[in-house]
């Protein structure tokens, strides 16, 4: 019965509106479950409040750290990290989570360089 769905608020534009939605998923569980997500009775059991990080820090090796966030890094629609996440946090998986610098730099993608005028 319960779903979720992650979406801008630019969503509810008519025409539009599906390019603002990053993901719909089935939601197992509830507020007195493990993989939970709460829900007002009064408006369905359409979840209202998850988890947005799931994280597992192992404090002996930081570096070996999993997290995965609900639907991806970029809050822009146009960026592959938009939604990237998504079907990993749906399925209760996590990703790698790198801590030190020189793991951090070892497993980035891309590097943002910003310099002050």
């Amino acid at each position: 019965l319960h779903r979720v769905r992650f979406a801008h608020p630019l969503a509810r534009l008519p025409g539009i509106g599906a390019l603002f939605v990053a993901a719909e998923h089935e939601l197992g569980g509830d507020e007195q479950t493990v993989l939970q997500g709460g829900f007002d009775a009064r408006l369905g059991f359409d979840a209202v409040v998850v988890p947005s990080w799931r994280v597992v820090v192992d404090l002996a090796d930081l570096d070996g750290s999993l997290a995965v966030l609900t639907t991806g890094q970029s809050g822009n629609p146009a960026s592959p990290h938009w939604n990237d996440q998504s079907d990993l946090w749906a399925s209760g998986r996590l990703r790698a989570c790198p801590f030190s610098r020189p793991a951090v730099e070892a497993a980035a993608e891309h590097t943002l360089l910003l310099v002050p005028r």
